[in-house]
């Protein structure tokens, strides 16, 4: 709706625009904005091979979790969040998750979780274990965003836990690793924070 008003306010003759994740999660259709114009595209692993993106390394671990029918939500449409905190806040669950962690000498990472209390969990836990951590979220005792990834940066921390936050418009350069500790039913939000 903003990019609405702002060219219904200024109605430009040409109108270019770039986006990295042209498919939204709210369905809006960010090509109609541009007449339905596109230039250049480009896919992932083809930008990857052209070397404008970093390559990955992709690793599958299995989860402590057994995910079962009675932790989806009423409509079974998706996960409960509340159910998989309660599944997820455990000592297990960090633990194995710390290892891997440690196994692959991360400087700078993003870990993307459940729920705030999820985020909250496992930055304490984090912390706890010597790796110093924080979460940010979108509530109202969330770590400052602009500060924790000042101390990402210079090495103060170690581990930003999010909730939802930092999937798209950032560019957070030091990350040399990202902890998808949920799971999600969207490959836009997967590929987002990919």
């Amino acid at each position: 709706d903003s990019y609405q008003s702002l060219l219904a306010h200024f109605r430009p003759r040409f109108l270019l625009g770039l986006t990295a994740t042209p498919y939204r999660s709210d369905n809006r259709d960010l090509v109609g904005l541009c007449d339905g114009n596109v230039a250049y595209r480009i896919g992932l692993l083809e930008a990857i091979s052209f070397g404008w993106l970093v390559p990955f390394r992709y690793w599958g671990i299995a989860d402590v979790v057994t995910y079962a029918p009675d932790m989806l939500n009423s409509s079974q449409s998706a996960y409960d969040t509340t159910k998989l905190t309660l599944a997820y806040n455990t000592t297990e669950r960090a633990e194995k998750v710390l290892i891997k962690f440690q196994d692959h000498a991360s400087s700078a990472a993003l870990g993307f979780c459940a729920s705030i209390d999820n985020a909250k969990f496992m930055a304490a836990y984090f912390s706890r274990s010597g790796v110093p951590s924080l979460s940010v979220h979108s509530g109202p005792d969330s770590a400052d965003r602009a500060s924790a990834i000042r101390q990402l940066k210079a090495g103060v921390l170690r581990v930003l836990f999010t909730v939802d936050l930092f999937n798209e418009g950032v560019d957070i350069p030091c990350v040399d690793l990202v902890m998808f500790l949920r799971p999600t039913e969207s490959m836009t939000v997967f590929l987002q924070q990919l």
